[in-house]
């Protein structure tokens, strides 16, 4: 099948595939046979995989967590040598940030974070001050709004982040430290999305 649609799709665009990593299942798929499947489809042309998991079997004992299909995607991008795409349970620009940092991954989907907060990508560009990134025209004072907005936010998180840090020789960290990291994280969030709301509310 792979092989057919490779036939006819254009040679300078990549084509991808989408497998399941694991079945979560005992005697099922294994993250070592999606190394093997990787790279099969590797020599058949393949550009890129999209590293899933289960939903191949209704007696699956999926563990889920935050980023928790990333090892799947490291072990197939490094033994297969692949480029992959990555998805579930990322929520957040940080961890999208560390996994395609860390190598875990090339690119990172998101589908639900997108859903319940659909100013997410301008929302990111704006805490790290990326200024070329698409704005609806109509947007565009909620844009220098953002940007204001974050640059202080980022300033204040590094800040904490900073004092949050072991300052004992038992690297012992203040715990109302630590609590105030997450409470301007989750302010950051909120703030953004009210943001993109009360646009949304004036068009």
């Amino acid at each position: 099948v792979f092989d057919a649609c490779r036939a006819v799709w254009p040679k300078e665009r990549p084509m991808s595939v989408r497998i399941s990593a694991t079945d979560w299942v005992e005697g099922g798929t294994t993250a070592d046979d999606a190394v093997q499947f990787a790279k099969a489809f590797k020599a058949h042309g393949c550009d890129l995989i999209n590293v899933s998991t289960g939903q191949t079997d209704a007696t699956e004992k999926p563990v889920y967590g935050r980023m928790f299909q990333a090892p799947f995607s490291e072990q197939i991008r490094i033994e297969a040598d692949i480029p992959t795409l990555v998805a579930g349970n990322i929520f957040d620009w940080d961890q999208v940030n560390t996994i395609v940092g860390a190598g875990r991954s090339d690119l990172v989907a998101l589908a639900r974070t997108h859903l319940y907060n659909p100013y997410f990508t301008q929302q990111a560009a704006a805490y790290y001050g990326v200024q070329d990134i698409v704005w609806p025209d109509q947007y565009m004072s909620a844009k220098f709004a953002a940007f204001r907005q974050y640059e202080r936010s980022r300033s204040q998180m590094e800040e904490l982040r900073e004092q949050a840090k072991p300052n004992n020789q038992d690297g012992h960290t203040g715990s109302s430290m630590l609590n105030k990291v997450s409470e301007w994280e989750m302010k950051g969030a909120a703030v953004g999305a009210a943001a993109g709301s009360r646009e949304e509310a004036a068009e």
